[in-house]
């Protein structure tokens, strides 16, 4: 979920550091998420790791839901 309490999905994938192990980003699926494209969240935009939530920087989702609406601009 964000900062702002907004519900952003399941986290199916996530990705360590091999050598410091430490966690660089995380991957919620189409489907599992309430934008409907592959939310990939960077490490550095994590700001709490709890038993049952995971809290990310509202910034980081904002900039993914701009460069979707990049890619589905409609062509001239």
């Amino acid at each position: 979920m964000t900062e702002n309490g907004e519900r952003l999905g399941e986290v199916r994938d996530y990705e360590f550091d091999p050598v410091t192990f430490a966690l660089t980003s995380i991957s919620v699926p189409p489907g599992m998420n309430v934008v409907g494209e592959i939310l990939t969240i960077p490490g550095d935009k994590m700001l709490s790791i709890g038993e049952d939530v995971l809290v990310v920087a509202a910034d980081s989702v904002k900039r993914l839901q701009g460069a979707a609406d990049l890619v589905n601009l409609p062509v001239a």
